[in-house]
């Protein structure tokens, strides 16, 4: 088992080539049109600091797609519909759609450490011409929640570990083969990669991250199994098994989206049995806590809520009680 494992290890840094991510780019989503944006190369983010729709003064939310995805994807373009809505942040995506597919542990997730080490890299440099990065919200979805993550640890590498990124949202991510011995080479998304790290998990016993890995920790329905989703298994050509790790970044577009309503309430919470008890100690005004946009920075350890089974998926105030919900609402 030690042979195989030194064996990916000597893989990974070979795979290192500093010279390999020379085509990511920087998407800039402006207007009402997700479809409507300029692209920059990495030797370009001047001109995106002097874009006439460029505000620095205002949020900038840096979105990661996942596995095999594009700027194209639903995800992807919920996320960035949810953020024009909402009309207050600078929208940017990384696009790295050449690096983001192939074999999935040979190339995917290799991919995503090293492309987070350069994203990293050159946000260290933009601040340099003008770039404000505290106000700088990382957010991926899946391997791009592992993204963010690694971009997030680039830029503390970078700053001489002088300056961690103020927050990372991660949307379930990405578990398989992300974890155990597996974590040990690949150092999957920590509390540590930000000043503060939020996780939604939706799909923790399938393609999300099985444990705790931020500040703190979302566990909407348990966090795995969401209600109107079928159940699931391991057959990655059934669209259907995606179900519940697709309901993360649902769930968090639909936070953006309501700008004047803060939405899914969450309680602290030691299990999610205890919480199906109705028997979270922490269940007290102070101490709850809303997931998706409005997680206040303060919010440490696990938190627990029940969501509808359709949109609209915010229960507000009773989704902090457990209740036997109709998935045919």
């Amino acid at each position: 088992m030690w042979k195989f494992f030194y064996i990916f290890i000597l893989f990974e840094f070979i795979n290192c080539d500093d010279g390999k991510y020379q085509d990511l780019q920087f998407l800039f989503v402006h207007g009402n049109d997700p479809e409507e944006f300029d692209a920059f190369y990495f030797n370009e983010t001047q001109k995106l600091i002097s874009h006439s729709k460029y505000d620095k003064n205002q949020p900038t939310m840096l979105y990661g797609y996942g596995y095999t995805e594009n700027f194209l994807r639903k995800s992807t373009q919920t996320i960035i519909k949810a953020y024009i809505k909402r009309g207050d942040h600078n929208i940017l995506v990384v696009e790295w759609s050449k690096y983001s597919g192939g074999n999935y542990y040979f190339d995917a997730i290799p991919n995503a450490r090293g492309v987070g080490d350069k994203v990293g890299q050159q946000l260290w440099k933009m601040k340099d011409v003008g770039f404000n990065l505290d106000n700088f919200h990382l957010v991926g979805h899946s391997l791009g929640g592992q993204l963010v993550g690694f971009i997030g640890r680039a830029v503390f590498k970078y700053s001489s570990n002088n300056y961690k990124m103020p927050k990372i949202t991660a949307l379930d991510p990405a578990g398989p083969l992300m974890y155990g011995i597996n974590g040990m080479i690949w150092k999957p998304l920590s509390k540590d990669d930000a000043k503060v790290v939020h996780v939604i998990h939706t799909d923790s016993n399938f393609f999300g991250a099985p444990s705790r890995c931020g500040t703190a920790d979302f566990w909407p329905n348990g966090g795995k199994e969401q209600p109107s989703c079928p159940k699931a298994n391991w057959d990655v050509n059934n669209e259907d098994n995606f179900c519940s790790h697709r309901r993360s970044w649902m769930y968090y577009a639909e936070s953006v989206e309501n700008v004047n309503q803060k939405t899914f309430l969450a309680v602290p919470c030691t299990s999610w049995s205890d919480f199906q008890n109705n028997n979270c100690p922490g269940n007290e005004t102070s101490s709850r806590g809303f997931m998706g946009i409005d997680a206040a920075a303060n919010l440490i350890g696990d938190y627990y809520l029940q969501t509808n089974p359709n949109p609209p998926y915010n229960r507000g105030s009773r989704g902090i009680f457990f209740d036997e919900i109709d998935e045919n609402f």
